[in-house]
């Protein structure tokens, strides 16, 4: 950086100290979290990163530990001891997916228990069988007027192309079969084909799916 911009950014800087700060969001996400839990655990079994597994370890330890409420259900968030919000699909089929991913790294059985009993709670409260895709919210949760089910894959995947590869790749770890028959149910029957095809770019989670699912088939 050339002096005289140097000096700038000084300058810059020393006025902007004077300003109130922007407040920072301080929440623990579930599934933001998950994202961040199966990056560095691929990324640290590919490269041999022993301190990456290590920070998924423990990422994923306080998130199973503290992002609890009454009866051990998963929470949305974590604020401050918190944690006052139930968890969507996507914070389990994303939590879930990470577990699956750090067993890979570290060849411990209980990151596989973990994510076998998040993904068996995942069915049960957010499944339709009638329309073959999964609720955002819980059946346990608030009653709205209508339970939303969003199908687009944005800066996070949808909960239900989240879910599709959970389930797929849970069913081959697992021997369940049933489990590829939901992933399946959700490209085919929750607009999965259709809906890529006309939006492709608001797809792109559920199309991996959809092709892991063709590759699989």
């Amino acid at each position: 950086v050339p002096p005289d911009m140097k000096e700038m950014l000084a300058a810059l800087l020393k006025a902007r100290s004077l300003r109130a700060r922007p407040k920072t969001a301080r929440k623990i996400i579930t599934a933001w979290n998950g994202l961040a839990i199966e990056a560095l655990a691929e990324t640290g079994r590919v490269l041999g990163r022993d301190d990456f597994i290590g920070a998924a370890k423990e990422c994923a330890s306080f998130v199973l530990s503290s992002v609890r409420g009454p009866g051990g259900r998963l929470m949305r968030y974590y604020l401050g001891g918190v944690s006052s919000v139930k968890a969507h699909l996507e914070d389990y089929a994303i939590l879930a997916l990470s577990l699956l991913s750090l067993n890979e790294a570290t060849g411990e059985e209980g990151w596989l228990t973990e994510a076998r009993l998040l993904t068996e709670d995942m069915i049960r409260l957010f499944y339709d069988a009638e329309e073959k895709a999964f609720y955002d919210t819980g059946a346990d949760d608030e009653r709205l007027f209508a339970r939303a089910r969003d199908l687009i894959d944005n800066d996070l995947p949808s909960g239900n192309s989240a879910a599709a590869a959970l389930l797929l790749r849970a069913s081959s770890l697992f021997g369940r079969p049933e489990y590829r028959a939901l992933a399946v149910g959700i490209v085919a029957g929750a607009g999965g084909a259709g809906g890529a095809m006309r939006e492709p770019l608001s797809h792109g989670n559920l199309l991996c799916v959809h092709e892991s699912v063709l590759g699989a088939g």
